[in-house]
Formats: structure tokens, C-alpha cells, sequence
């Protein structure tokens, strides 16, 4: 994929000078660690960063953490933004054009687990800070675009104290934005 994308990227921005930086499991093996101190600074100088897939271990392994969520967090890159449309194909469902914004640093994304063996535990986090910063995010994206409606997708009937937060975080960014109209899906 990265191949396909850097020759894309230099058919419409001929000039662009491509960085590469290593990361992931490979790198870890060598180096002990999947994102080195080097690419971490590589990727704070550079205009963008385009992160191809990586291999990960198959289980768990001291000391290995993701590095594109270590790479999330670190460089504040906190809303996964997903534009999609109906592409001109046939047997595609029409009208579809919908951007989905995710919170991409919380939630099952904090990776921590625990196990006695028996029973595997995974804490799902949940804070007001990234919840409002988030929904903020998707709400001045929804007006710059001229959109009219916001749908907040939670499970709050399940999980009332997590995605509830989550909810009511979106609900209170809400009301700055008045003319969005804002209906919730579960």
C-alpha cells in the first residue's frame, strides 16, 4: 500500500521529500524498541507522516507497545477522520457521504490488560477531556463542511459510565453548535 501511495503522492506533489524512518516489531527485535527515539523526531519535523502496516507480535511481549498508538499520542493526533463516499462503481450503495470522527488514543486503544488465566480483562478508558476534545473536533469539522447533522454513536445502554460520559461530552459540545442538528445511534 505504501508503495502505491508514495507514487501517488509524488504524481501530485512531484517536489515532496520522503522521510523513511523505521518501526514496528522488526524494528523492536533489533533495537528493543518498536518506535525508536529516532523516528519519533523524524516524524515531529516532518509535515505529515504516512505510517504503512507493521507487523506485531502474535502475543504478548514485555516491553512491545504499539507504535502507531505510541505515535498517536505522542504527536496529539487524538480523532481518527474517515471521509467516506459512494464510490462511481456499479453496485454501490448510492448518496453515501458521511465523515466519521474517532477518538483514537482512549477507549480499548489505552491497551491495558490483565489476566489471572482464567479470566482476560481490558481496560476500556474513558475520559471528559478527550471526549470533549474529540466531539469539538467533529463538530468544527461538521460546520466547516457545511454539515447539517451530527449522529453520536455510543453504547451507553451497556456501558453508562464510559460511553455515557462519551455521550454527554458530545451532547454538551453540542450546544455551542446550534445549527447542527444532533441524534444519537447505538
Amino acid at each position: 500500500v505504501v508503495p502505491a501511495a508514495l507514487t501517488v503522492l509524488h504524481a501530485v506533489l512531484p517536489q515532496v521529500e520522503i522521510v523513511r524512518a523505521e518501526a514496528g516489531w522488526q524494528t523492536f527485535q533489533q533495537t528493543g524498541t518498536a518506535l525508536p527515539p529516532a523516528t519519533l523526531d523524524c516524524a515531529r519535523d516532518c509535515q505529515a507522516v504516512l505510517f504503512g502496516a507493521v507487523s506485531s507480535p502474535l502475543q504478548k511481549v514485555a516491553g512491545y507497545r504499539s507504535p502507531i498508538v505510541q505515535l498517536r499520542r505522542e504527536l496529539g493526533c487524538y480523532a481518527n477522520i474517515r471521509p467516506t463516499l459512494t464510490l462511481p462503481l456499479a453496485g454501490c450503495r448510492p448518496g453515501v457521504d458521511l465523515i466519521i470522527v474517532r477518538e483514537n488514543t482512549e477507549d480499548l486503544y489505552v491497551g491495558e490488560e490483565q489476566s489471572d488465566g482464567n479470566v482476560a480483562v481490558a481496560i476500556k478508558r474513558i475520559s471528559r477531556e478527550a471526549s470533549l476534545r474529540v466531539a469539538r473536533r467533529a463538530f468544527e469539522l461538521a460546520r466547516r463542511n457545511g454539515r447539517q447533522r451530527m449522529t453520536v454513536i455510543h453504547k451507553a445502554n451497556i456501558m453508562p459510565l464510559t460511553d455515557g460520559l462519551f455521550r454527554d461530552c458530545a451532547r454538551e459540545v453540542a450546544r455551542d453548535y446550534p445549527e447542527i442538528i444532533v441524534d444519537e445511534q447505538l
